[in-house]
C-alpha cells in the first residue's frame, strides 16, 4: 500500500512510518523539518519517502501535491496527523491562526486534494488524529482544543456524506500520549507510548469508518467529564492532569 502520513518526523507520525515501512508499505511522509526527515530514510530505506512541507503554509503543500502528481503517487491511506499545540490564550490571533491552519486547515487540504481520486476509485481510507480535547476546551490551549474540535465536526461530516461508498474517513481521538506535548510523564498506564498509538492507527484504518477512542481509560474519561458542569469539569481535569504526569 501507498500511505501519506502528514506530520511524519517526530511522534507518532514517526513511529507509524516506522512500522508501515517494517510492514512492507510505501511511505510518503511530510514534515516541516527536512533533516529528521533524512534520518528517517537512512534508517527505513527507499520505501520511506519525503517531502518537507509546512502543513499550515498553503503554497508549500501545492509545491508538494505537484510532485507527487508527478510522481503518479495517490495514497491508498492518508493519515492526516500533522499538528501544533500552542500555549496561547483565547486573544492571542497568532497562536489561534496557526493552530487552525496546521490542525484544521492542513487536513481540509489533503481531503480535498485526494478526495475525487478516492470516489473514482471508489476506495480509500482517511484517518484523522484528532484529541479528546475536541469535546471540551481544556487549560493551556484553547486553540488546540478549538482546531481539534474543527478536525472532527468536518470528519464526521465528511463519514456521512461518503456513508454510501468505500471511501472512509475515520478520526481518532487520542488522549494523552507520550510525545513532546507530553514530554517528562512517567506514568506508563495512563499515557502509552507513541508506538502504542501508531499500533492503535494501524488496527482501526482497517476497520469501518468511525470516530475512535485511545487510550480507553483517559478518553472514556474525558467523554464523561464533558458533560459535567464547567467548574466541575476543570476541577477534575486538573486532577487528572497531575496523577498523569506523575
Amino acid at each position: 500500500m501507498k500511505i501519506l502520513i502528514t506530520g511524519a518526523s517526530s511522534g507518532i507520525g514517526a513511529a507509524l512510518s516506522e512500522k508501515l515501512v517494517k510492514n512492507g508499505h510505501i511511505v510518503l511522509g511530510l514534515a516541516r523539518r527536512e533533516w529528521l526527515l533524512k534520518e528517517m530514510r537512512l534508517k527505513l530505506g527507499e520505501n520511506f519517502r519525503y517531502l518537507p512541507c509546512d502543513i499550515s503554509d498553503e503554497n508549500q503543500m501545492k509545491a508538494a501535491l505537484a510532485k507527487m502528481k508527478k510522481e503518479d503517487f495517490v495514497p491508498d491511506i492518508a493519515v492526516l496527523n500533522a499538528a501544533v499545540f500552542l500555549e496561547g490564550g483565547v486573544d492571542d490571533f497568532c497562536s489561534c491562526k496557526k493552530s487552525l491552519e496546521t490542525n484544521f486547515l492542513g487536513a481540509m487540504f489533503w481531503t480535498h486534494k485526494f478526495l475525487p481520486a478516492f470516489t473514482k476509485r471508489n476506495k480509500g481510507v482517511f484517518v484523522a488524529v484528532s484529541s479528546v480535547a475536541a469535546l471540551r476546551q481544556g487549560f493551556g490551549a484553547p486553540s488546540y482544543s478549538a482546531s481539534k474540535a474543527a478536525l472532527s465536526a468536518d470528519f464526521n461530516r465528511k463519514r456521512f456524506l461518503n456513508s454510501k461508498t468505500n471511501v472512509k474517513f475515520s478520526t481518532v481521538h487520542f488522549g494523552p500520549i507520550k510525545t513532546d506535548m507530553w514530554r517528562g510523564v512517567k506514568s506508563d498506564f495512563l499515557v502509552p507510548s507513541a508506538e502504542k498509538a501508531a499500533n492503535y492507527i494501524i488496527k482501526i484504518s482497517g476497520k469501518k469508518a468511525a470516530n475512535y477512542y485511545y487510550p480507553f481509560l483517559t478518553t472514556f474519561t474525558a467523554r464523561f467529564l464533558s458533560a459535567l458542569p464547567e467548574r466541575i469539569f476543570y476541577l477534575l481535569s486538573k486532577t487528572i492532569l497531575k496523577i498523569s504526569k506523575n
